[in-house]
Order: C-alpha cells, then sequence, then structure tokens
C-alpha cells in the first residue's frame, strides 16, 4: 500500500545490526540527494520496526546567471558591529522586488531559477531573499512574519492574526519590477532537525504510543510506533 498509494520504496534491514542499518538507510539517502546530505541516521537501536525516510534533490540553476568574476570578498554582517568576509556575488538586473522605507521594515527580492532537468521539462522557481533595513532587524523581522514570540513555530499555528502564507502573499502581490543591484553571498547550509516534538504538538501525539494503529501497512499488522521524525536540509547558492 505504502508503493501503491505514496509512491514510496520498501527495504528490508537487519536492526538487530544497528550500525548496518544506519549505513544501508544513510547510503540510500546519500544516493537520492546526489550525495548532498549524508549521515542523516545516527544511530538505531535492535528494538526499531520501522523507519520512515524521504529524501529531496532539488539542483536549481538561475535564470539570470551570476558572472564568476564579479564575486570578490566582502563583509557579510552578524551583528550591529561584528562581520565576517565572505565571497559576495553581484550583479545588476531587473527583478521584482518588495520594499518597506520604514526603519523596521525591509526589503524582498524575487531571483527566479529553473529545475536542471530536460529542455522538455524546464519549470520555473523562485528564490525570495527577505533582508531587514537595519542590521539588527532580524529578530523583528520574525516577528513581524510569524507573529512569534519566545514560543517560536508554536506562534505560527496557534496566531489569532494572519498567517505567514497571507503575509507572504500580500508581499509577492505587491511587490515591483525595478534595476536592482543584488549583492548575495555565496554559502551552504546544513541543518538536522529531530522534529518530534513539533509533530506532537500538531496533533499527532497518538503515533508516538502504544496507541498507534499502523497496522494497515503490514501484511502480518504487526504493531508499530513512531520513535523519531528527523529532517535535514542542504542548501547551496552560488554563481550557477
Amino acid at each position: 500500500q505504502a508503493v501503491e498509494y505514496f509512491n514510496s520504496e520498501l527495504s528490508k534491514t537487519d536492526f538487530t545490526k544497528p550500525e548496518a542499518a544506519a549505513k544501508q538507510m544513510n547510503d540510500w539517502v546519500s544516493a537520492h540527494t546526489n550525495g548532498k546530505i549524508k549521515d542523516l541516521i545516527q544511530s538505531v537501536t535492535p528494538d526499531t520496526k520501522l523507519v520512515l525516510i524521504n529524501a529531496i534533490h532539488f539542483k536549481g540553476r538561475w535564470l539570470i546567471p551570476f558572472n564568476p568574476k564579479n564575486t570578490k570578498d566582502g563583509p557579510f554582517y552578524l551583528d550591529k558591529t561584528k562581520s565576517v568576509q565572505v565571497p559576495m556575488m553581484q550583479m545588476t538586473d531587473k527583478f521584482y522586488i518588495y520594499q518597506e522605507t520604514e526603519d523596521d521594515g525591509f526589503k524582498v527580492l524575487e531571483l527566479l531559477m529553473l529545475l536542471d532537468a530536460t529542455k522538455e521539462d524546464e519549470r520555473l522557481f523562485s528564490m525570495h531573499i527577505f533582508l531587514p533595513n537595519k542590521r539588527t532587524g532580524l529578530a523583528t523581522l520574525e516577528k513581524k512574519l510569524f507573529h512569534s514570540d519566545s514560543s517560536g513555530l508554536k506562534g505560527l499555528f496557534k496566531a489569532k492574526h494572519s498567517s505567514f502564507a497571507d503575509e507572504f502573499g500580500k508581499i509577492t502581490n505587491d511587490a515591483q519590477e525595478a534595476e536592482v543591484v543584488v549583492t548575495l553571498p555565496r554559502f551552504k547550509i546544513e541543518s538536522s532537525w529531530e522534529m518530534s516534538n513539533l509533530c506532537k504538538q500538531l496533533g499527532m501525539s497518538v503515533a508516538f504510543t502504544d496507541k498507534a494503529d499502523f497496522s494497515l501497512m503490514t501484511q502480518d499488522k504487526m504493531h508499530l510506533t513512531i520513535g523519531q521524525i528527523v529532517q535535514k536540509a542542504f542548501i547551496e547558492v552560488n554563481e550557477e
């Protein structure tokens, strides 16, 4: 049923050999992300019965690529005064941009991308880059967009205000085309999240207990529960 309804692959492994099982899963993730994501599964136990893995690899290229000859080292500010030198890509062209001119406002730049596929299957995507007007304005920007406080993501789901999707829709609708001088750091980001607690907050708590019922996923009605949910992301932005 997993294959029929979710287009998923099913593989058997021997969880009584935890290191070999983890390696088998990590090899699968690496193969499906072109080697970008490695070591997603840190460990499993002999009691493990089921691991659900999702791996997505997106390889895009700029509709208007940056010229590598224009890339030069420049300061990237970590706070009001502290900065690090990083490769800064540069170009000047027409883009859609949204601007709030007040002191605690921000800018949003849309950069178009093409999926790295055959010419017959080229699809257009966008990367939206948010930049606070003040070097110390990131926290204010996050609060404005997500209506969150110390509760973090929890504020997004329980806010009585408009959602991020609503806010983002307003931004894209109000964006205007203009000639923009773009200076963007060339960077890589790799992050990993253990998402079990977040999923429980969203109403999935039963799936982690003995009351969980995943019996339709197995022919012999094996009793299964979720032990953990892990997400890992890799983002690389360069001139291409």
